[in-house]
């Protein structure tokens, strides 16, 4: 039995375009405040050891990771489901040929993918530093 797929690359191609910059500030802001960081500590003349040994990479530049946590995500929400609070941009989206909630499907995994990418990438970084 031929099933079909539920990636709809029409749907996550726009949701890339109109969304995708929050992606992009979030990885410029995780760059800022970890390895930006974390080189200007290596360069120092103050031994490395202690200084990762006493903080955790949360507690580098805290507040600026504590402010993207907090901010891009809800931020990409409300820019992912914004179709629900504009009349237009609803009556498009729900003519679809898409259930409601395969198309809540969809904009959930597209959203998960322009959140954790930034971080992996951040983090394949910091393990090249």
């Amino acid at each position: 039995m031929l099933k079909t797929s539920s990636f709809k690359k029409e749907v996550t191609k726009q949701n890339f375009r109109s969304v995708g910059w929050i992606g992009i500030v979030y990885l410029a802001g995780l760059l800022f405040a970890l390895p930006l960081k974390l080189m200007m500590e290596v360069s120092s003349d103050r031994p490395l050891g202690e200084y990762f040994y006493q903080r955790g990479l949360f507690q580098v530049n805290f507040e600026i990771q504590q402010l993207l946590m907090i901010v891009l995500p809800v931020l990409l929400a409300v820019f992912l489901f914004r179709y629900l609070h504009m009349k237009e941009s609803s009556d498009f989206i729900h003519s679809l040929p898409l259930k409601r909630k395969e198309l809540s499907h969809i904009n959930i995994w597209n959203g998960l993918v322009i959140l954790v990418s930034p971080i992996l990438i951040t983090t394949l970084i910091i393990a090249i530093i």
